[in-house]
């Protein structure tokens, strides 16, 4: 499953990467915090049964037929419906030299 889903996580983490300001240092340094933030926010490993019955409902969906950029989509929104971040962030911007 992760296979055939590794271009469109790749291309969302170019988005990303693209968004906080490519491939500037600063801009790596805020987007590597992001995603620090989200993996350690909903990445924790805390599991129970009713999570591991979503779990392996979702991925018998993902892995029916071929990688689906929609069903990803849905399937991400219905999960983490309100992103919790630790405040705003502004975008990108590059130094004036």
């Amino acid at each position: 499953m992760v296979a055939s889903y590794n271009p469109m996580f790749a291309a969302a983490q170019d988005r990303l990467k693209l968004h906080f300001g490519g491939s500037q240092p600063a801009g790596r340094q805020d987007s590597q915090r992001y995603i620090t933030t989200i993996a350690n926010r909903y990445g924790t490993g805390q599991a129970n049964p009713g999570t591991c019955q979503r779990f392996q409902i979702i991925h018998r969906k993902l892995v029916k037929g071929p990688a689906n950029q929609d069903l990803l989509a849905t399937i991400a929104m219905a999960m983490v419906r309100d992103p919790f971040l630790d405040g705003p962030r502004c975008p990108a911007t590059q130094a004036i030299r």
